[in-house]
């Protein structure tokens, strides 16, 4: 067994034992298939608070917002040489073709500051993650659309499945991490 194979195996794994859907289905079904009394009645409940508890959409969005670091104000004096990105805000599609997912936000803040001349150039860094999907790369997908929906940025990519040395003057000034 592989790296990738092992890797991709303990994350499903990990990934369907998070899930609290998972085990309401786990302990309704062992309260059925289990006769004892006391642990069919502890499986109900169990199955039960945890179907309130995750399902409760005030605690959800409390949660949500103490999660949530505040929000930075960021000094409009000081000009960044460059903003850098982390990628994953770009998924593919069933046929391989990418689209800006639910965390394109970075990017769109990332070009309101560039547009606003906070920053000088803009550096995407890293990708989506998907070790799986072999024709589709994020860094690849994203310099294109990136020029279509912002003319005239000065853009880097560092791409996920090589490192490049960048010698620009992005790299020898101050930086705004987003």
């Amino acid at each position: 067994m592989t790296y990738h194979s092992m890797h991709q195996l303990a994350s499903s794994i990990l990934s369907f034992l998070l899930s609290p859907f998972n085990w309401i289905i786990i302990l309704v079904i062992a309260a059925y298939f289990i006769r004892e009394g006391r642990f069919k009645k502890v499986c109900r409940i169990l199955a039960l608070c945890i179907f309130l508890l995750f399902s409760n959409v005030w605690l959800l969005d409390w949660y949500a917002k103490k999660w949530q670091p505040r929000p930075v104000v960021i000094n409009t004096g000081i000009a960044y040489s460059c903003g850098i990105v982390p990628g994953g805000f770009a998924s593919p599609d069933t046929d391989e073709n990418g689209y800006f997912n639910a965390t394109a936000d970075r990017f769109i803040q990332t070009v309101k500051l560039y547009k606003l001349g906070i920053i000088k150039n803009i550096l995407i860094s890293g990708g989506n993650g998907k070790i799986d999907k072999i024709n589709f790369r994020e860094a690849s997908w994203v310099k294109p659309n990136l020029q279509q929906l912002a003319s005239l940025i000065r853009l880097f990519l560092l791409k996920t499945d090589q490192i490049i040395h960048l010698t620009t003057p992005c790299m020898q000034s101050k930086f705004l991490i987003l």
